[in-house]
């Protein structure tokens, strides 16, 4: 297809949309032969999993549309998947950038294969002003449930997989919508669906750093999310999870998301019980769904979440070893001095400790002194030395000590 036209850029248009009117403004012997020519040739006939290669569009946008890194952060939801620390598509073990990785295109632009949104409002503005209509990146987040311009709810598009296979959709084509089930438009429901659709607004919209993306951020985001879960009540003083409580007001609160397929399988009994598992393990950060639904509940909104986990980076340590040289092998046995040469008080609280360590890595002594209490005073009266060795006092990291070490007088 040769570009002869390109139409101009609208706000928050998806690439898959913008793709669609640029077809309509060109000369193409098909849909495909269109892909080719805008993403590059590839064996796959199918339309909306077509490979992207953003290098190539850029060459044949000669650059109007700007370099590939920021036409996939400015037309996809590649970056929004990326700052919640997952992707609703497989990434793969290579490291290889997403402008060539050759994904396909409805699950770079829209998220999905299949279920996209629509405000039937916007629609109707759109054609009062131009000859189509076009996806919105906003409608098509799995937090969406309302349009935030006109306060309606959305509506989910009906279209038959032979029909987005072989051709470009656009809203205004003559596809059916149905509107959203009628549980999820119950008045009770509708300050969650706000919260849900404001939230995933923001993440796509103010970007920031990375979560999940290393070990380090997530032990981060586990203790951030566990002290949070300290605060409702639902952590026992061991720091363990109370499933039973945790999961009546995560059920109690999300329920009415079942009957959505994005969300059927977070909130259902088996999901439910893989985030209760995974909220035990410090090194795991939960699926797309439940990382929403977690930052939804436990923090309300997407700044509060950042300044939450700034703060939790900077003044706090979730690794209870940061202030070591190196971490002591609490598994080996001959890291222990002597252990057969100990008392048996020693031989016994050294071993609770141990276990103690093992479980919850990244516990501090308060919280051994709470779950241990006749352990943590025994080792802190006759076996300090080793206490210290092995379970040091936690320690945070001045970071503002020479701030203003320039300043003269």
């Amino acid at each position: 297809m040769q570009l002869n036209v390109l139409p101009i850029l609208r706000k928050d248009e998806t690439l898959y949309s913008f793709a669609a009117r640029t077809r309509l403004s060109n000369a193409a012997k098909d849909d495909r032969d269109a892909c080719r020519s805008m993403f590059g040739y590839s064996k796959i006939s199918r339309i909306s999993e077509f490979p992207i290669n953003f290098p190539h569009f850029c060459e044949y946008t000669k650059g109007i549309l700007g370099d590939p890194e920021s036409v996939l952060e400015s037309m996809t939801l590649a970056g929004f998947f990326e700052r919640v620390g997952g992707h609703t598509w497989h990434k793969g073990c290579s490291e290889v950038p997403l402008t060539i990785a050759g994904y396909g295109l409805s699950m770079l632009s829209n998220g999905n294969l299949r279920n996209w949104r629509i405000c039937p409002l916007c629609i109707e503005a759109d054609l009062n002003c131009y000859s189509t209509s076009y996806w919105r990146r906003s409608h098509q987040l799995p937090t969406s449930f309302v349009c935030l311009t006109h306060g309606v709810s959305l509506e989910n598009s009906i279209a038959f997989p032979h029909k987005r296979h072989n051709q470009f959709l656009l809203p205004s084509n003559e596809l059916s919508f149905k509107e959203a089930c009628t549980h999820l438009l119950l008045k009770k429901n509708e300050e969650v669906q706000l919260r849900l659709t404001k939230l995933g607004n923001d993440i796509l919209q103010f970007p920031c750093d990375t979560y999940g993306s290393d070990t380090e951020s997530a032990l981060v985001l586990n203790a951030m999310i566990r002290r949070a879960l300290k605060e409702r009540g639902l952590m026992t003083q061991s720091g363990s999870l109370r499933p039973k409580e945790f999961t009546t007001e995560f059920t109690n609160r999300y329920c009415f998301l079942q009957p959505n397929t994005e969300y059927a399988v977070a909130v259902s009994e088996r999901g439910i019980n893989s985030l209760r598992r995974s909220l035990q393990t410090p090194k795991s950060w939960r699926s797309i769904t439940h990382r929403l639904l977690l930052i939804e509940w436990l923090f309300g909104s997407w700044s509060s979440f950042n300044q939450q986990f700034t703060w939790q980076r900077t003044m706090d340590q979730c690794d209870p070893y940061l202030t070591l040289s190196e971490p002591p092998n609490l598994r080996n046995t001959n890291s222990i001095n002597n252990i057969e040469l100990l008392s048996p008080n020693s031989k016994e609280h050294r071993a609770t400790c141990i276990e103690f360590l093992e479980h919850y890595k990244t516990a501090k002594r308060n919280e051994f002194a709470r779950a241990k209490p006749r352990c943590f005073r025994w080792l802190l009266n006759h076996d300090l030395d080793w206490f210290n060795k092995y379970f040091p006092v936690f320690q945070r990291k001045h970071i503002q000590t020479n701030l203003f070490h320039d300043i003269r007088l």
